[in-house]
């Protein structure tokens, strides 16, 4: 099982461009030597500019990329970061942007770690690359700036 973290952010509000930065953190030696034949990697989940007026959700599509030496049976799953898997939360000093993350374009099951009503993602394959829909709520009243949140990404193979 490998664990990397991945950090949303850099949000900003009414018309300038919103994105999620996953941010990956290696593990230690000893975390790693065990089981190293896979990895993962995700560049951010892009959503654009949120506009606290308008009357849709504001939604993004970023990636997970997988690569395995060899074919694997693997699960990605994902942590709550802030918040709770109902409801993640970007935060802003003590401004909070609700969003969350979900499994198909549809956004109808939230990618999680299997609990609750949470779903993860299998396969068996060299690696691949999986698409994560992002959907920030309409009508938050929130004040502008730049929103975060710190997610932890967990492979199990």
């Amino acid at each position: 099982m490998q664990n990397d973290r991945l950090m949303f952010g850099r949000l900003a509000r009414r018309g300038a461009v919103a994105a999620v930065t996953l941010l990956l953190l290696g593990c230690g030696w000893s975390a790693c030597a065990a089981a190293a034949t896979c990895s993962v990697s995700s560049p951010g989940v892009a959503f654009g500019g949120y506009d606290p007026l308008a009357s849709a959700p504001t939604d993004g599509v970023g990636n997970i990329a997988v690569s395995c030496d060899g074919v694997a049976s693997y699960t990605i799953a994902l942590g709550p970061g802030g918040g709770d898997f109902t409801s993640r939360a970007m935060t802003n000093g003590s401004s909070a942007l609700q969003y969350n993350l979900y499994t198909s374009p549809l956004r109808t099951t939230v990618w999680g770690d299997g609990s609750g009503n949470t779903s993860t993602v299998s396969d068996t394959a060299t690696g691949g690359n999986y698409a994560v829909y992002g959907r920030i709520n309409e009508r938050q009243n929130v004040t502008a700036g730049t929103y975060s949140d710190t997610l932890t990404i967990t492979i199990t193979y």
